[in-house]
């Protein structure tokens, strides 16, 4: 890098200060990709630790439709888990969508995809059966030679996830309400106790 700072003042007379500028504009872009680096990587510890290897288990609590007589070996289970927490990490949007599904169900210091996951399965899929069914999809349609996925139903699969996201669209995903209703009661405690001081 340094020298191309000192070839950029070499040349700053003969270009009239053009390769100054250039030399800035690649200095921006090397920077960038380097912020961008560093966030995908944060963005890796903290999916990698929401799941803490156990990749089978969060699979199986997707409750996704398998072809009939086929079932999911417990490896492809811990493969299939593994390719959906690595389209997370590529795709930041996905992994926010898939963290406010977390944050739904589980207290702020403490996210559990599993108890998430399987309290969804009980109450009605939302965001994180939506961001796992889009990864599901997307390597499916990307890569048709991913066996651990060759069990799961790809047009039903397609169906809930379109599904899902109309329901996103219209705002009417699940919701933990009990979750909602004592997150209002505490904000009017704090609000009422802001106004008597």
């Amino acid at each position: 890098m340094y020298i191309l700072v000192i070839v950029a003042l070499v040349l700053a007379w003969p270009t009239y200060g053009l390769s100054i500028l250039a030399w800035f504009v690649l200095r921006f872009i090397r920077i960038s990709r380097r912020v961008a680096a560093q966030e995908k990587a944060v963005r890796a510890a903290s999916i990698e630790s929401m799941f803490q290897g156990r990749y089978d288990k969060f699979f199986r609590l997707l409750d996704l439709p398998i072809l009939f007589e086929r079932s999911v070996s417990d490896e492809d289970a811990m493969r299939g888990g593994r390719h959906i927490a690595k389209y997370l990490i590529h795709n930041e949007e996905e992994a926010t969508l898939f963290r406010e599904g977390i944050r739904e169900w589980c207290e702020k210091d403490y996210w559990d995809p599993f108890i998430s996951a399987e309290m969804e399965s009980e109450n009605g899929k939302a965001k994180i059966h939506l961001a796992a069914y889009r990864a599901i999809v997307a390597l499916m349609t990307n890569n048709g030679n991913l066996r651990c996925f060759n069990a799961i139903n790809y047009g039903k699969l397609v169906e809930a996830k379109t599904l899902l996201e109309i329901q996103a669209i219209a705002g009417t995903l699940p919701r933990n309400e009990v979750r909602e209703m004592l997150e209002k009661q505490r904000w009017a405690r704090e609000r009422l106790a802001r106004e008597r001081s």
